[in-house]
């Protein structure tokens, strides 16, 4: 876990399907979001600034920013605790809620996922395998394929080299070999470090559901120490 309790914007390029940081959301005195990580790399590729924040600096607001609020469901629907319970919460946050579930919609290309520093002394995150469709040959269709997947299984990272798009790509592999996709590429370069400068890992299914959003089928646990 990050020192300082703040979330990455996250912003798929429609091309190459390939996601990069391109904003942090922070809490800390009400909220702030600035344009960060690979906002640069992301304009060439042809992303736009969200119209609420226009330009370059950090923006202050004492309540949760209503353009990433909208994205949450609503508080007052009736299946709202089996929506918390599904990230394992009790209480409604909508921050802590935004983080977990990483709030995609279908209309857009944007998540959000908590930011892992290269310096952090320890981790403990939950995310998605990237890249599920293909290395399953399931395609977002035939689930199927994947009901011998089970909640708690280990799982092995291993380093993939030779990558086209991710010079730090990490696969995540089954114990019996069979690769199951990639840690996500905002993550790799800060996990490749921890890897090499030896830190120890344990990394598990966390939740597998084959009836969801395709591509948030199975969603891993990883907590790394030293």
């Amino acid at each position: 876990m990050s020192d300082c309790n703040s979330i990455g914007l996250i912003w798929e390029d429609p091309n190459t399907r390939s996601k990069m940081i391109v904003g942090e959301l922070k809490k800390q005195d009400g909220y702030t979001f600035n344009y960060t990580g690979e906002y640069e790399t992301a304009r060439d590729l042809g992303w736009e600034m969200l119209r609420p924040f226009p330009e370059v600096r950090v923006y202050h607001s004492k309540r949760l920013f209503p353009v990433f609020a909208s994205r949450l469901p609503d508080r007052r629907r009736r299946d709202i605790k089996n929506i918390l319970a599904e990230y394992g919460m009790k209480e409604y946050d909508a921050y802590e809620l935004l983080k977990r579930s990483g709030a995609r919609l279908p209309i857009d290309t944007y998540e959000f996922a908590e930011i892992i520093l290269v310096d952090d002394k320890e981790i403990d995150n939950r995310f998605y395998i990237s890249g599920m469709r293909y290395n399953a040959k399931c395609q977002g269709k035939d689930c199927h394929c994947l009901s011998d997947i089970n909640d708690g299984d280990e799982l092995i990272l291993k380093r993939v080299y030779n990558n086209d798009f991710d010079k730090y790509a990490t696969g995540i592999y089954r114990k019996n070999g069979e690769m199951l996709g990639f840690v996500p590429a905002y993550y790799t370069q800060a996990i490749t470090h921890k890897m090499e400068i030896g830190m120890k890992y344990n990394c598990q299914i966390d939740r597998f559901n084959c009836n969801g959003k395709c591509g948030e089928c199975v969603r891993v646990r990883l907590r790394m120490t030293r």
